[in-house]
């Protein structure tokens, strides 16, 4: 029967189907009968959502040949993963940029070590950059980042005191470096 009706459903809207059953048949079985009952999905109800949802196309067809680059991601003494980037003129799609970065970064610690990562992600504004929302927030999760604005420093005297410790030959410390650019 439910062969029956993705074959059917298929043939209406024009696709040509072969006559094996795919290994995913209950899943297919499923969205379906979802599409065709959708107003009165038991399924739909058990979730909660009342009214009558849409349906939106459930593909993301997308072909990528690309190596995303963070600009900095850190191991940190208790394990976590810290993504550092640096930004001087954000925009919202750096939300999705950073969404890239930690899925690739989980997958990657996962398929390496077998347990899934805590990370976080840290922004360094440069620039003249005021204030820039530190949560994306999509509804099933949220990000936080953690902020810097570099502007918020006293150029002056950030510049003084790193040019004292170069003519004096004494190290600078890893925030100086950074704020120094």
């Amino acid at each position: 029967m439910w062969y029956t009706i993705y074959r059917n459903t298929a043939k209406a809207e024009g696709k040509q189907m072969k006559d094996k059953i795919s290994y995913q048949n209950t899943d297919i079985t499923l969205k379906i009968l979802e599409e065709a009952y959708s107003s009165d999905n038991i399924l739909i109800k058990a979730f909660g959502i009342t009214g009558k949802p849409k349906l939106i196309p459930t593909t993301f067809p997308q072909m990528t040949l690309d190596e995303i680059r963070a600009d900095n991601i850190l191991l940190l003494e208790d394990g976590t993963y810290f993504i550092l980037e640096y930004e001087s003129n954000p925009t919202v799609k750096d939300y999705f940029k950073y969404l890239r970065y930690i899925e690739r970064l989980a997958e990657r610690v996962y398929d390496d070590t077998g347990k899934i990562p805590k990370i976080q992600l840290g922004v360094v504004y440069t620039g003249n950059v005021q204030k820039v929302n530190n949560i994306f927030d999509v509804g099933l999760f949220k990000i936080e980042i953690k902020q810097v604005y570099l502007n918020k420093y006293n150029e002056a005297e950030v510049y003084n005191r790193i040019k004292y410790k170069i003519e004096n030959k004494i190290q600078l410390t890893d925030t100086e470096k950074i704020k120094f650019n």
